[in-house]
């Protein structure tokens, strides 16, 4: 068996393969032994080696499902599938950040949202890291462009349903392509291995900026806050990232005040002209604003707007 696994290391992906449960035992490995009857289920635990046979003609169906406490059991899944270049059946990013939404959000149970909670700050968490490596090539003229594009009534997205060349990951947040291959993309960990052209030949496409990204984590945080102390009294200090009537279960609201960020404000209100090297504002007072001047900020006219902030 080990020649075999050093021939074919994805051998257990294959499913044409059972270990004998005597090897198994024999090398300190525990083994649990169970007969299925007629209307019986059977629940395997996730990252758990599991074999069977059938001892006649029956009819059985498999079912994979996850309640939010698999979320770090996925992450590490979907790593391994990278390590051996297996397509994905999902994305994880996707449903991390669908999970984190409102309107879904409430419906899960209170216990169960800080697994969300976790996988969001390890996606803001690797993209902030991913991105800090391209700002060179940014410099060096590489495009950076939303994948998202309205063309009429239709929206063309550059990453739905593509995958990295390499790896074969689902790109969701992020990936890159190059004029001399537009229909190849890399995930951010491969941009080295998609070719040999400079870097002002290659686009950046991205679903979110990092100032977006850092308002779903901060959203997410705040109503993790909220699900932990319900009090009348507990006041979260984020802008709401989503009308306050769409999800089922409403979350509480939000003051304006913010009493220290360690970010410009440009920042902070998801402007796309910080500076890259601007040195961050660090214990900051901000007097609480009103609806008027919110609204003033979000629309007042900013410089280099077809730059986009990373």
């Amino acid at each position: 068996m080990p020649e075999v696994f050093q021939a074919h290391p994805d051998l257990l992906f294959q499913l044409v393969a059972m270990m004998s449960p005597n090897a198994l035992i024999k090398n300190g490995i525990p083994v649990c032994r169970a007969q299925q009857m007629p209307g019986q289920f059977i629940v395997t635990l996730p990252a758990a080696y599991h074999a069977g046979f059938s001892q006649g003609v029956n009819c059985c169906e498999a079912v994979n499902f996850a309640t939010a406490d698999w979320l770090p059991w996925g992450f590490d899944a979907i790593q391994r599938y990278r390590l051996y270049r297996r397509l994905p059946v999902f994305s994880h990013e996707e449903l991390v950040l669908q999970c984190a939404k409102p309107e879904i959000r409430a419906q899960l149970p209170p216990e169960m949202f800080s697994f969300v909670l976790g996988e969001v700050q390890r996606i803001r968490n690797l993209e902030k890291h991913l991105r800090s490596r391209l700002r060179d090539a940014q410099k060096a003229g590489m495009l950076v462009v939303r994948c998202e594009t309205k063309t009429g009534k239709k929206t063309i997205d550059t990453l739905r349903d593509r995958n990295c060349v390499i790896c074969n990951h689902v790109l969701f947040m992020s990936g890159v392509t190059c004029e001399c291959s537009p229909g190849k993309l890399v995930c951010l960990n491969h941009v080295d291995h998609l070719c040999a052209c400079p870097q002002s030949r290659r686009c950046l496409h991205i679903r979110a900026t990092l100032n977006e990204i850092e308002a779903i984590f901060e959203d997410a945080q705040d109503y993790a806050r909220f699900l932990s102390d319900p009090s009348p009294t507990h006041k979260i200090q984020s802008i709401p990232a989503s009308p306050p009537s769409s999800p089922a279960v409403p979350s509480p609201k939000r003051t304006k005040k913010i009493e220290s960020v360690s970010s410009p404000l440009s920042q902070a209100l998801d402007g796309p002209n910080v500076e890259e090297d601007a040195e961050p504002i660090m214990g900051v007072q901000f007097e609480q604003l009103t609806e008027d001047q919110m609204s003033e900020l979000r629309h007042k006219p900013r410089k280099n707007k077809h730059r986009i902030e990373l």
